[in-house]
């Protein structure tokens, strides 16, 4: 008998807490990332590495790269193809769909062979588009053009 009277407690324990839990997450409010924005010069500059593997032999590093807290996949990618003059083509969609990249270097995506640029971080293969996955500190990102991952 007093089994059954707990019962009641916990279900109402357990409703409050994921109550609150959705509360909590929907009053939550975004932080605005901070993308090569000129007005933020102080604040601290993160580094991370950036790999370029054209699928022919050629690798591309660069190590220590500087970038303001916030940027993404995209913005690094998009920075490194003009301070290092690699040619970077993509098409941007706008909203969630993001930018598409097309070619890194004159490596353009070969749709026939099913072979296209895609990126890892961390060496693990990206879950996100690069317009949608923000650095932090360390972070290693690594462009390939091979065949295609997701089936």
């Amino acid at each position: 008998m007093k089994k059954l009277l707990i019962i009641p407690f916990i279900l109402t324990a357990l409703l409050i807490g994921f109550s609150g839990g959705i509360y909590y997450q929907k009053n939550q409010t975004a932080k605005e990332p901070v993308i090569n924005n000129p007005e933020n010069k102080d604040l601290e500059r993160i580094s991370v590495n950036l790999m370029l593997d054209y699928g022919d032999g050629r690798i591309k590093t660069l190590n220590d790269v500087k970038i303001g807290p916030g940027e993404t996949v995209f913005a690094l990618t998009k920075k490194i193809s003009e301070t290092e003059k690699i040619d970077f083509k993509f098409k941007d969609y706008g909203g969630s769909m993001g930018a598409f990249t097309e070619a890194i270097g004159g490596v353009e995506n070969d749709f026939a062979k099913n072979i296209f640029w895609q990126y890892w971080l961390n060496g693990e293969y990206a879950k996100v588009g690069a317009g949608s996955q923000f650095l932090k500190a360390g972070d290693a990102v690594m462009w390939k053009y091979v065949k295609g991952q997701v089936e």
